[in-house]
C-alpha cells in the first residue's frame, strides 16, 4: 500500500509538467501558508483495547507547488495530536496522548478552476516523528499522568500513513478535511496486537504568499 501511495505522488508531480507543457490556460504558482485544525484519534486494532476518541490541535505550514493545470504538489510540515482514550479502570478513563511532527506529501487536484470556489481531492503519504507521550492511568482510585514510556505504553518514535482529504479553495482561504490511517504499528513489536494511529482532521488554511 505504502509503495502504491508513493508512486502516485510521485505520477502526480510529474504529471503537473506535463500539464504545463500541454495548456497555458492556467498559470504556474507557488503558493506558501499556514494550516490549523483540530483533530479526532483514535488507536486502530486487530480487536478492541477499549480505546475512544481523543480530541486534540493541529498547526502548521503548506506549500503548494502548481506548475499548471489542476494538478499540484503540496508538502506540508505539521504538529498534530494523536492518542486515544482507555477503558483501562472501571473508576476512571486513561489515556495515551502524543505529539506527532508530520510531514504529509499530498497531490492535490482541483476538480473545477472556478475563479471564487474551487473544490479539491488530496492524497499521499504522511512520515510523523513522534515528538513527546504522555499517559495518563489509575493507581487504585487516583488518576495521574506520566510518561509512556514509565508507564509501559512502549509507543515507536516513528510512524508512515496513508492521508486522504477533500475541501474547497476560496483564493487565499481554504477549509477542508482529511482522514489518515496509519500504515505502520505505533506500538512495540514484542507486545501482543498492532496499534495502528488513525486521525480524523478538519483544517483551515491561509496563504501568506502567492
Amino acid at each position: 500500500m505504502m509503495r502504491t501511495l508513493m508512486f502516485t505522488v510521485a505520477a502526480i508531480t510529474l504529471g503537473t509538467g506535463a500539464a504545463r507543457a500541454q495548456s497555458g490556460k492556467f498559470p504556474s504558482r507557488r503558493e506558501l501558508g499556514v494550516v490549523v485544525g483540530s483533530t479526532v484519534a483514535d488507536f486502530r486494532a486487530p480487536t478492541s483495547v477499549g480505546a475512544s476518541n481523543r480530541a486534540g490541535p493541529l498547526v502548521g505550514l503548506y506549500y503548494d507547488l502548481h506548475a499548471g493545470g489542476r494538478v499540484s504538489f503540496e508538502p506540508e510540515l505539521v504538529l498534530a495530536q494523536k492518542g486515544a482514550t482507555l477503558a483501562i479502570d472501571p473508576v476512571a478513563n486513561g489515556f495515551d496522548q502524543a505529539r506527532y511532527l508530520e510531514a504529509p506529501l499530498l497531490g492535490r487536484v482541483n476538480l473545477t478552476e472556478g475563479r471564487t470556489v474551487r473544490p479539491f481531492v488530496v492524497a499521499g503519504p504522511t512520515v510523523g516523528l513522534r515528538l513527546d507521550c504522555t499517559a495518563g492511568r489509575v493507581l487504585g482510585s487516583t488518576p495521574f499522568a506520566e510518561s509512556c514510556d514509565k508507564a509501559g505504553a512502549g509507543l515507536t518514535r516513528g510512524e508512515v500513513s496513508g492521508t486522504v482529504g477533500a475541501g474547497l479553495d476560496f483564493g487565499r482561504f481554504q477549509v477542508g478535511g482529511r482522514y489518515e490511517l496509519g500504515l505502520t504499528r505505533v506500538n512495540a513489536a514484542a507486545q501482543a496486537g498492532a496499534l495502528k494511529n488513525k486521525l480524523l482532521a478538519f483544517t483551515f488554511g491561509v496563504a501568506l504568499h502567492r
